[in-house]
């Protein structure tokens, strides 16, 4: 086994850690060890359902959201418009 040292941890977080240990039975080394586990276990389970931008958003708007076909249009459409030379400049007041 090896150690770690951290420095500069900030006094809440330990005390946060301290508590935690407290509530769990567990040493402050022991709880800052199953919180390190826990943080990469949520990551590797994480890594597989990596979510974009739109993903984020589609779910946030639950029901009222756009098909894949009414997506891939609009984005379509928003992409053409983009580059289209005759645009005109919007004016804003």
């Amino acid at each position: 086994m090896s150690d770690l040292l951290i420095r500069d941890l900030p006094e809440p977080m330990r005390a946060e850690i301290r508590k935690a240990a407290a509530s769990s039975g567990r040493s402050l080394s022991e709880e800052a060890k199953h919180l390190i586990r826990k943080g990469l276990t949520t990551i590797e389970e994480g890594l597989g359902q990596a979510h974009s931008a739109w993903d984020e958003i589609r779910e946030a708007l639950g029901e009222a959201q756009l098909s894949d076909d009414e997506h891939a249009q609009l984005l379509a459409a928003t992409a053409g418009t983009r580059r289209s030379a005759a645009r005109e400049t919007p004016e804003f007041e």
